[in-house]
């Protein structure tokens, strides 16, 4: 008989999900190259409402949102993100980067907020920085999810007993 651990299959690493929201075209293809060069899958939404689509329906670990979309405010999606997917992190980008407006974001739960221009180096330093948070959440409610699940069955026990 093979020992246990010769015969479990390795855990597979699943690839970041990340999603895009941006109208444009130039930006988004940059971002794209980017993210996909860290090894991540990557989704593209034009819109809030695209945006919003995907977030309902789809599981993503990071999202990049552009401020001015064309239907709305991409800062409206940090709530529709942590509604939905709550160990997601968010970076909010903008071409009209203030002090109010980071400060909005980050209350809105963005890990980080990003003005334009930006040159690859500190996109790159931004994405491992918000993939590794992400990641640390994670983990963290992996180990509540499990401390729960035994709580739940000792409190089973105690009552059979």
């Amino acid at each position: 008989m093979q020992p246990a651990s010769a015969t479990a299959q390795p855990k597979v690493k699943q690839r970041p999900r990340v999603l895009i929201v941006d109208d444009e075209t130039a930006l988004v293809d940059l971002i794209h190259e980017v993210v996909e060069g860290l090894n991540c899958t990557v989704s593209v939404a034009k819109t809030v409402a695209a945006a919003k689509k995907l977030l309902v329906n789809g599981s993503f670990e990071l999202m990049l949102t552009d401020v001015n979309l064309p239907d709305g405010d991409g800062l409206s999606l940090l709530s529709t993100l942590h509604r939905h997917q709550p160990t997601a992190s968010a970076i909010v980008i903008t071409g009209t980067p203030s002090v109010a407006g980071a400060i909005r974001a980050i209350r809105g739960g963005a890990v980080d907020f990003l003005p334009k221009p930006f040159d690859n180096n500190h996109l790159i330093e931004r994405l491992r920085r918000a993939l590794d948070h992400q990641s640390g959440l994670a983990r963290q409610e992996k180990r509540l999810n499990r401390l729960r699940d035994a709580v739940k069955r000792l409190g089973i026990a105690r009552q059979m007993v």
